[in-house]
This record gives structure tokens, C-alpha cells and sequence, in this order.
């Protein structure tokens, strides 16, 4: 197995920078750096927070070992098809992604993909109590921080 990049370093180092990383339970550190690089170009950073500082991949980590796990096949043998990523700027690896949409690097490639869209999402938006929008960014981001509280 090969050893993490300087670049999946710093990413993994970002992800983990707001509190404690919580312990990877279904990825590597290898395979959750490149899911949180795919994750940050469905919600990247901007003037609010994206999926890295939410910890999206840590949410994704947790439902694949257990409400998700019906989706860890699909992340085990497909997610290498996003290797390619780890060495691109970020506008390649935009043109990337929209190339795996149009099913350039395969079917399985594009459902992954589809997938990851989803479960970005959902670890941005869920409550933290699922693993998620780490410090309710998410929330705070969307104005309903007060009304969500209670339900995490």
C-alpha cells in the first residue's frame, strides 16, 4: 500500500482540524482522503464552510459501517476509479468528475459517484449526531441553528 501524499495529508489534516477526528471505522486514511477530495468539489469552501469542515467523510465513514452499508461494495471496488484526483488542481479535477458523470470512466464509476453526491449531502445538512456538519455548519451557514437545536 502506498503512503499518504503531502497533499492528503494537509486534507486529512483540515478535516480534523476543528475537533478531534473521530476514528475511521470503513476507510483507510488513504481511501477517506480521496473521498473528502471528491466531497469538496460537491460542497466546496467558500466564504462558508464545505464538506471538509464539516467532516463529511467521517459521516460517510460511519453509515458505510452500518445504516449505508449496502452502499460499502459499491465504494470498495469503484472508488479507484478516482485516482487519478490526487495529483490534478482542482479546476481538473472538476472537468474530472463531470467526465465520471458522463460515464467516461465507466457505469460503476458514475453511480459512485451519484452516491457520493448524496452522501456528502447528507453529512453536510444531518444532524452531528450522525457523524456529520461537525459544529452544526451547516446550520449555522443556512440561519436555523436555534430551530435545529435539540434534534442532534
Amino acid at each position: 500500500m502506498s503512503s499518504l501524499s503531502r497533499r492528503e495529508i494537509i486534507i486529512l489534516g483540515a478535516a480534523s482540524a476543528a475537533s478531534a477526528a473521530p476514528a475511521l471505522t470503513f476507510f483507510t486514511a488513504r481511501q477517506a482522503a480521496l473521498v473528502t477530495l471528491i466531497a469538496e468539489q460537491v460542497i466546496p469552501a467558500d466564504e462558508d464552510p464545505g464538506a471538509t469542515d464539516a467532516g463529511v467523510v467521517y459521516y460517510i465513514d460511519r453509515q458505510l459501517a452500518g445504516t449505508l452499508s449496502q452502499f460499502a461494495p459499491l465504494y470498495r471496488e469503484s472508488l479507484v476509479a478516482f485516482e487519478p484526483m490526487r495529483e490534478m488542481p482542482v479546476g481538473a479535477q472538476t472537468e474530472f468528475l463531470k467526465a465520471v458523470e458522463k460515464k467516461e470512466h465507466g457505469e460503476a464509476a458514475a453511480r459512485l459517484f451519484n452516491a457520493i453526491i448524496d452522501h456528502t449531502m447528507q453529512g453536510f445538512y444531518s444532524a452531528p449526531s450522525h457523524g456529520g456538519n461537525r459544529g452544526e455548519v451547516s446550520w449555522k451557514m443556512l440561519g436555523i441553528q436555534r430551530e435545529m437545536g435539540g434534534h442532534h
